[in-house]
Order: structure tokens, then sequence, then C-alpha cells
């Protein structure tokens, strides 16, 4: 949300999911989303559980749901969520004058996150 604020861009993620969670023990998964309500400069995070679930019942028909709900936020929600951050820091490049460090070859980050499908590109 503060990267938002900083080039005044709050309100597009404002009632917006800004994060999934799950959470399990020996029979039940929790799967949550997790988004902000911004009021002015006041911001209040809240969470909303999207499905409860005991994988063991009905013979383990349910065993794979986590693991398949978790993928797709991999794929399908992650790229659109991590292209808006992108635009937010590449409008905080341009507002704030900074230089990407790759082009002075002084990249600090290890080449596993350059190959990273989530990579920055300069």
């Amino acid at each position: 949300v503060e990267l938002f604020r900083l080039v005044k861009r709050e309100r597009e993620i404002d009632r917006q999911i800004l994060a999934f969670s799950s959470s399990h023990d020996y029979r039940l998964v929790r799967i949550n989303n997790h988004y902000p309500v911004i009021d002015g400069k006041t911001t209040k995070y809240y969470r909303y559980p999207i499905r409860t679930f005991d994988f063991t019942e009905l013979d383990g028909k349910e065993k794979w749901t986590a693991y398949q709900f978790t993928r797709n936020v991999y794929t399908v929600w992650v790229p659109t969520h991590f292209k808006r951050i992108c635009s937010i820091i590449d409008q905080m490049l341009s507002k704030f004058g900074f230089r990407c460090p790759r082009a002075s070859g002084n990249w600090p980050f290890p080449r596993i996150w350059q190959l990273s499908p989530f990579a920055v590109r300069c």
C-alpha cells in the first residue's frame, strides 16, 4: 500500500486482494485472502475466508484442492499482481530520478533471481 501511496495510486488497490494465505492442521485446510481498505491516510487490513475444508473426508476427495488453489495463485494471480508492482516501481524510478543498477553493471541480486520469471527487467 505504501508503494502505491508514494505515486498516488493507492485507489487501485483499495479493497483489492493483495495476498492469500492457507493454514492447516492434521485434518482441516483454511484458505483466506487479504485486502486493504484505504480511507485517506488510514489503512485497515482484512482477511476474508475463501474456503475451509476437511481433506480427510470422502476418501480424500479434497486432498489436492489446497495444492491446486496455490498453484493457480502462482500461475494466474501472481503475474498480474507482479505487473502492477513493476508499474509502480517504474513510475517511482522516473518520478524520483533513480537509475537501474544493472545498467552500470553493479546488479546486487544473485544470478538465480535474474533467471526468475519474476525478475525485474530494466
